[in-house]
């Protein structure tokens, strides 16, 4: 009896323990349900705005009521210097900010900011020396700086937040934070590019893209950046043509698809822009090889939305620094390889190997503002 009840007692306990480690497992969970609820909302909310001044109302609501942040300010890098510089905030008196600026690696904002990684202050009164702002005196309660990250995991900002109280941000409001760093830093840096380019004519409006006012505007600074860090930078430059009877509502119909399809295959670093009969696709770091593979992708794609083979694909492509040192030659003998692959009866991809040396040469003479 005694040996059945030792028995007894041990299932007992053993039972205890699968019950609490459930508990644990089922309040896990919950936080999981939380957690992922509340990204869910805030990507809704976000989405539906292009605009950068109703992104940042919309964060008002999202920071300021879901998660009961007492004040914040979005700092982002600044386009034409190394400075951080306060872009939006709420909370805090918009005109002692005006002249605060940060140096990336200098101070908390800034050491964010360079190593990418998330500061949480549970009790900013132990800080010793900290300026917060314009204030030199310790302030009260929590603080919480996120990195915003692009898609390639690049800083571009820092998501800088108070809560009056102390260990004011708890593990879920910390662990959402956490994982909307890369989508706020996105959907943040599409929204600004966005509109810096609509009021600029930067777009074609049938597809959405970019256009040659684009090219122009941004193309010879991606060259100069790719010289200053000794990367690779190569472009595609891509045509359709019809080869069976179609009018001209099918032939743009097939250009708003393969523009969408571009959009959906390419990285969001690279660029693409809507030409006269075609596209110019700006792939940054990319390889001759690289380039080549890509290219191949992309033609297998179009082939599928195109299985009557109505249209034909004419694709060029060059590299720097393998194909040339020269900006406006680089377009040129992509656009010579793209007009040798034209020549085909057939589907094709042509690049600076398979060109003569006359059309190098008449490559390098051709104007490259004529796309």
């Amino acid at each position: 009896m005694a040996d059945s009840l030792d028995q007894f007692e041990e299932k007992l306990r053993s039972l205890e323990n699968r019950f609490s480690e459930l508990e644990k497992l089922n309040d896990y969970l919950a936080q999981e349900a939380k957690i992922y609820q509340s990204l869910f909302e805030i990507s809704q909310r976000l989405h539906r705005h292009s605009n950068l001044k109703d992104i940042f109302t919309e964060l008002d609501y999202i920071l300021l009521e879901t998660f009961d942040v007492n004040e914040y300010a979005v700092i982002l890098k600044n386009s034409d210097s190394s400075l951080l510089t306060i872009q939006h905030s709420a909370g805090l008196p918009k005109r002692a900010l005006r002249e605060i600026f940060y140096r990336p690696a200098e101070g908390l904002v800034g050491r964010v900011f360079s190593t990418k990684k998330i500061v949480y202050i549970p009790n900013a009164m132990v800080l010793r020396g900290l300026k917060y702002y314009n204030l030199t005196k310790p302030i009260q309660g929590s603080l919480f700086y996120l990195p915003l990250l692009d898609t390639e995991g690049e800083s571009i900002g820092v998501l800088k937040m108070r809560k009056f109280i102390k260990e004011g941000f708890n593990e879920i409001h910390r662990r959402t934070l956490a994982k909307l760093q890369h989508f706020l830093g996105t959907t943040i840096l599409n929204s600004h590019k966005f509109q810096f380019f609509a009021t600029g004519g930067f777009f074609d409006e049938s597809t959405r893209l970019y256009n040659q006012n684009y090219f122009e505007h941004q193309f010879p600074r991606e060259f100069k950046r790719a010289q200053r860090y000794q990367h690779d930078l190569s472009l595609i430059y891509l045509t359709l043509t019809a080869v069976k009877t179609s009018g001209s509502d099918q032939l743009q119909d097939f250009f708003n698809r393969t523009a969408e399809l571009l959009q959906q295959k390419l990285r969001n670093s690279d660029s693409i822009i809507r030409s006269q009969n075609g596209f110019i696709i700006v792939l940054p770091e990319t390889s001759h090889h690289s380039t080549k593979l890509v290219s191949q992708k992309i033609l297998n794609s179009l082939l599928s939305l195109d299985p009557e083979s109505r249209f034909k694909i004419s694709i060029g492509f060059s590299s720097y620094p393998r194909d040339t040192i020269e900006p406006d030659r680089l377009l040129a003998i992509a656009r010579a390889a793209m007009e040798k692959a034209q020549e085909s009866e057939s589907h094709q991809i042509c690049f600076s190997m398979h060109l003569s040396d006359d059309l190098l040469r008449e490559s390098n003479e051709s104007s490259p503002q004529n796309f």
